[in-house]
């Protein structure tokens, strides 16, 4: 049986402090944690090995208290052993160990990082883990992303907030969409959304469950509006739309 958290209190607790390639890193809060543990019957299936990740609040270390706080997102990913050999001896745990492991949410931070519409990757570091590890030699990557400044438009159920704006400032935000870097978030909705009105930027965030857009996903199309509840439509848009935008509600 798995246990409740993967991860030490070493690795997680506030005031931990995380050297990785730019910069020493300080934790403030444990947001999250997510197990994605694999059976033996999933291997075949598997994209690849399991794991657990946790999000965390942290706060870049800086030589001077007088300097203002730099605060990120960093999400620790862990190999975790295979269900049911959770019990056996490191050596034995030890034989799952890989470092073939890149997950959606790094590569797409990767690509749109200097994008100007997505939060920027700021640092990352691969190391594996030691001897006393849930899976010796297994691997252990840390990444570091920016917060970006402005108001999340929604939640996972639409774009909640987006429509308690007023029109013309709908209308601006809706202009901004097109400017998607080629990665989105597996369900579209205003929880990847953030709106900085200060400077008319519309950010995509979220990255952890995004897939990569091929084909009429990269090209542009008022459907997109409806996609990301920023639209309306009284009639489904899939399959075979006629680009008709009769009804639509702005």
């Amino acid at each position: 049986m798995a246990p409740k958290t993967w991860f030490t209190k070493a690795q997680t607790q506030p005031g931990t402090v995380i050297q990785l390639e730019k910069h020493t890193w300080v934790i403030k809060e444990k947001l999250n944690e997510i197990n994605q543990q694999l059976d033996e019957e999933d291997i075949p299936i598997a994209n690849g090995p399991g794991y657990a990740c946790a999000r965390f609040l942290v706060e870049k270390e800086l030589p001077t208290t007088a300097t203002p706080p730099i605060q990120a997102f960093m999400r620790t990913y862990l190999q975790v052993p295979i269900g049911g050999t959770e019990a056996d001896p490191p050596a034995t745990r030890a034989r799952q160990a890989t470092m073939e492991f890149y997950p959606r949410e790094l590569e797409g931070l990767q690509r749109c990082t200097t994008s100007g519409v997505t939060p920027v990757l700021w640092d990352q570091k691969w190391e594996r883990q030691g001897e006393e590890g849930v899976v010796p030699g297994g691997f252990i990557l840390r990444i570091v992303w920016e917060i970006v400044p402005g108001m999340r438009l929604g939640d996972v159920y639409g774009s909640t907030v987006f429509w308690t704006l007023d029109e013309k400032k709908r209308e601006v935000i809706r202009g901004n969409l097109n400017r998607r870097g080629g990665y989105q978030p597996a369900i579209a909705s205003g929880k990847s959304l953030v709106w900085n009105s200060d400077t008319g930027t519309l950010y995509f965030v979220g990255f952890f469950d995004c897939i990569k857009a091929r084909g009429d996903e990269q090209r542009w199309s008022p459907k997109w509006w409806v996609a990301w509840n920023l639209a309306k439509s009284p009639n489904p848009l899939w399959p075979g739309w006629d680009g008709s935008m009769e009804g639509w509600i702005w």
